[in-house]
C-alpha cells in the first residue's frame, strides 16, 4: 500500500526519471532502431535481386551472418516465437525417490556416493 502522508521532500521530484535515460539518449535509440530496421530491409531486397537475377546462388548467402539477419527481421515483424517447454516425456521412475523404499533410497545414494 502506498504511503498516505509521504514526505513534500520526496513527493515531489525535479524528474521523474532521475537514474534512467534523458530524453535525447532514448530518441538516439530510437532513431538508431528505424534505421537498423532500414538498412536491414534494403540488404534483404538486395539480396532477393540478386537471387532472382541469377547474380547468385541461394546456397550462396545461406550463412550465419543472414540467417541471422532473417531471423531477427522475421522476429522483429511477427515477434519473437514462444519456445515451448516439454514437461513430460521418458522419466526413470525405477530411480525416482517416491516409488523406492528407505532400504533402496539408501542403497542407490551409497552406491551414488561411492563412484564420486
Amino acid at each position: 500500500m502506498a504511503n498516505p502522508n509521504p514526505s513534500p521532500e520526496t513527493r515531489f521530484t525535479s524528474s521523474g526519471n532521475p537514474a534512467g535515460k534523458t530524453a535525447k539518449q532514448r530518441q538516439d535509440e530510437v532513431k538508431a532502431s528505424e534505421i537498423a530496421a532500414s538498412l536491414r530491409l534494403r540488404a534483404l531486397i538486395r539480396m532477393q535481386e540478386r537471387l532472382d537475377n541469377g547474380e547468385i546462388e541461394a546456397d550462396e548467402i545461406v550463412n550465419s551472418d543472414a540467417l541471422r539477419l532473417f531471423k531477427d527481421s522475421e522476429d522483429r515483424a511477427h515477434g519473437t516465437p514462444r519456445q515451448s517447454v516439454e514437461h513430460s516425456g521418458s522419466v526413470d521412475h525405477k530411480h525416482s525417490a517416491r516409488n523406492m523404499t528407505d532400504d533402496e533410497l539408501a542403497a542407490y545414494l551409497h552406491n551414488d556416493t561411492d563412484q564420486s
